[in-house]
């Protein structure tokens, strides 16, 4: 009896470690290599064409996941896996998830030079009868890795609640053809010390709130990628940063938004 009841603890604990990881985030478990267990890919509803593979091109065990955009009849289409559900143009959903981590880890590569490859992560929470985002981050990889490095999304939260689902989504760039991501690893980090509040963010925007532009600082930030997303983390706008380290904003209406380069993401103001 004894023998009996350590086996289902030590199951109970197995199964708890394994909840709070991400799904199949080494992406070892499919039916074959256009499919990924626990995860939906763009490939349910191009039918013939996959811009979504799991590749032995890997960083570690047999499988990562590769997405490239296609070009179908004028048409770009970009690799696309979610956690949560994908319909043509739109992803919704999350999974069941009642923990609160502090990091996305993981490796990838990124050959594509000056494109907005995606990884999203968003954690959600029930409150009566609507769902609030209590945190979301984008990391945006930097052109020509050409071999595997490794990334991290620190996560900050807008509230003290534990969420009750999640979702991550893995995105090669919307409107670049053949922008390749790699993404091997993903892994949850969880530090019980943490405290909520905002990242220190090592760009500077000014002036901010702002009318018509947006300066950025450091000045050897010219000619990289940049993302305006909404409060829902919708790509409002894509761009490449001037020379002169001015973003326009004037034809956005009033609100807030954030400023996404690479890691970096910071909240910004319209006026």
């Amino acid at each position: 009896m004894k023998i009996i009841t350590i086996l289902l603890l030590i199951s109970a604990i197995c199964y708890n470690i394994q909840a709070q990881t991400v799904p199949n985030g080494d992406f070892e478990f499919g039916s074959d290599t256009l499919s990924l267990n626990d995860w939906h890919s763009i490939n349910e509803i191009t039918g013939i064409f996959f811009p979504f593979t799991r590749t032995t091109d890997s960083y570690s065990g047999e499988y990562a996941v590769k997405l490239q955009t296609l070009e179908i009849f004028s048409t770009k289409v970009p690799g696309v896996v979610t956690l949560g559900n994908l319909s043509i143009g739109d992803v919704q959903g999350s999974i069941y998830f009642p923990y609160k981590p502090d990091k996305l880890i993981g490796m990838y590569k990124h050959p594509t030079d000056k494109d907005a490859s995606q990884i999203r992560v968003y954690f959600l929470k029930k409150q009566g009868d609507k769902v609030d985002t209590i945190a979301q981050e984008v990391f945006i990889p930097e052109g020509n890795v050409n071999e595997y490095q490794a990334f991290e999304i620190e996560i900050t939260y807008n509230s003290p609640s534990i969420p009750d689902s999640m979702n991550i989504i893995l995105i090669s760039d919307l409107e670049v053809s053949n922008s390749t991501f790699f993404i091997d690893n993903l892994e949850f980090v969880y530090n019980t010390n943490a405290v909520t509040k905002p990242l220190e963010s090592k760009i500077d925007v000014y002036p901010n709130p702002a009318d018509s532009y947006l300066y950025i600082n450091p000045k050897d930030l010219s000619n990289r990628k940049y993302l305006i997303l909404n409060l829902f983390g919708e790509v409002l706008i894509s761009g490449i940063i001037e020379e002169n380290n001015l973003i326009d904003i004037s034809t956005h209406p009033s609100g807030i938004y954030f400023l996404v380069v690479g890691s970096e993401r910071i909240k910004i103001i319209k006026n």
